[in-house]
């Protein structure tokens, strides 16, 4: 290998690794703060939201879950892909990201992740 080619690869290398460093910095940065559920609205539509509550209610079917999420501000309610490895029960606290959508003239929550609390 010439010398040039070294250096090349040398400086490649060190870019490479400085960019995946500011992308690591920037992504911690950006992160969805918590909203209350009475502050959702039809502005919010098709945005990704993050709100944690009590479950107060579910209904199962095949492939959805459908639960009612309070907090202290309100309700909504939360659309959720079965995941095998969660057991939902009432009063249990979670914490959900997912876009908000309307529904037969209701806004609920379309869920990409649900943790429990």
């Amino acid at each position: 290998m010439l010398i040039q080619e070294k250096i090349l690869l040398k400086i490649s290398l060190m870019v490479s690794i400085i960019g995946l460093f500011i992308l690591y910095i920037i992504s911690s940065k950006i992160s969805l703060d918590f909203i209350k559920i009475g502050e959702i609205d039809d502005e919010l539509i098709d945005k990704e939201v993050k709100v944690k509550g009590l479950i107060k209610s579910y209904q199962n079917s095949p492939s959805v879950m459908k639960l009612k999420v309070e907090d202290s501000s309100g309700s909504i309610y939360v659309t959720a892909f079965k995941d095998e490895n969660i057991k939902f029960k009432t009063k249990m606290n979670i914490e959900v990201i997912g876009t908000v959508q309307k529904y037969k003239s209701e806004l609920e929550i379309i869920a990409k992740t649900i943790q429990v609390l």
